[in-house]
């Protein structure tokens, strides 16, 4: 191989190195993004579900306490 042939095949290489170094560290950018992105959706499906919990005792304990209401209305009623 000529000098000029290895000085070409040595620069190809050294630019395929950069090329791919960058594609590398595009790729870890973009999976570090779409990590963070996953953990703030987890977040945010977690205060969701909170709320939700929430929400739903709140109505067990005002569905109860009509029931209660309605149970002793209808109690008195009979007497």
């Amino acid at each position: 191989m000529s000098a000029a042939a290895h000085h070409s095949t040595v620069e190809q290489m050294g630019l395929l190195y950069a090329q791919q170094q960058s594609t590398a560290k595009q790729t870890e950018d973009y999976l570090q993004q779409q990590y963070d992105n996953q953990l703030a959706l987890n977040a945010k499906n977690e205060t969701i579900r909170e709320r939700l919990e929430e929400q739903q005792k709140a109505f067990v304990v005002e569905r109860d306490k009509k029931c209660r209401h309605v149970s002793i209305y209808h109690s008195g009623q009979r007497l």
